[in-house]
């Protein structure tokens, strides 16, 4: 799929055929982005801008990453007939809806308040430590392994396409030409649609599962405990299982972990 210059260099050309509107002032993303984050920088010493400044364009990137990543497992999925409802989802879709909405509500907040600089905290924070550091590293084998029209995949899309429309709209005030080109390769709208005339990011009340939360935190301070005490070693060798009793998933009330390793791997430990 070939993004267009939105996604990959927009300081190539004076024009872009963004919506066929005509840019007689070309302004790349890094110089909106690096402006929009000024604001974070308020309270730091001035010889700290110059550092902070120089990251906006890593920033940018893996944005870009991450846009090419949803769109480019979003390609031949139509969220109007093939999108699962949030209650058949996978628990850890859920809980990434839960975090959208999450996220919304931020950012939502933030923009009332004028206040870009937080935008770009809680974008940052999303998409680096929610989207992909975690999220995508869980999905690959549903996304390149699961049947095309298994639930299990259809779930990760769903959760995926709302994704990606959240984080389009968030960052369209900031990166108004990235966002519009986004908007015109994403699924489930009209391609002579614009981004502008749709509305503002879905915050479903639906979406929202507290306890969904405790019981992913859980699990992932029991993944990060198990990791860490095993420093230096191949976490693949090891077969561990996290086993929940019925009807505690939402509770954690009891958790039991087996971990199944042959004698021999006990020893020097």
């Amino acid at each position: 799929m070939c993004f267009g210059g939105g996604l990959q260099n927009q300081t190539s050309s004076p024009k872009s055929k963004l919506g066929q509107m005509p840019l007689t002032r070309p302004v790349t993303a890094s110089a909106r982005y690096k402006h929009s984050g000024t604001y974070l920088l308020k309270t730091l010493p001035f010889v700290c801008l110059p550092f902070i400044i120089s990251l906006c364009p890593g920033f940018i990137f893996q944005l870009r990453n991450t846009l090419r990543f949803l769109l480019g497992n979003l390609q031949g999925f139509d969220p109007h007939l093939q999108a699962v409802d949030p209650k058949q989802m996978y628990y850890i879709d859920q809980y990434m809806l839960h975090l959208l909405r999450e996220y919304s509500m931020k950012v939502t907040d933030a923009y009332s308040e004028f206040d870009a600089g937080r935008v770009i905290r809680f974008l940052q924070a999303f998409i680096t430590r929610d989207l992909s550091s975690f999220y995508f590293s869980i999905i690959k084998d549903r996304l390149y392994c699961s049947p095309e029209d298994s639930l299990g995949r259809r779930s990760c899309q769903t959760a995926l396409e709302e994704i990606l429309d959240g984080v389009t709209r968030s960052v369209a005030p900031i990166l108004p030409h990235l966002a519009e080109e986004v908007y015109l390769h994403a699924p489930g709208h009209d391609k002579a649609e614009t981004l502008f005339k749709s509305g503002w990011m879905k915050s479903s009340s639906v979406w929202r599962r507290p306890g969904l939360e405790e019981a992913v935190e859980g699990a992932c301070a029991i993944r990060d405990s198990f990791l860490s005490s095993i420093p230096g070693k191949n976490a693949s060798q090891y077969d561990l299982t996290i086993a929940l009793e019925p009807g505690l998933l939402f509770e954690l009330m009891e958790v039991r972990i087996t971990i199944n390793l042959p004698e021999n791997r006990f020893k020097n430990q």
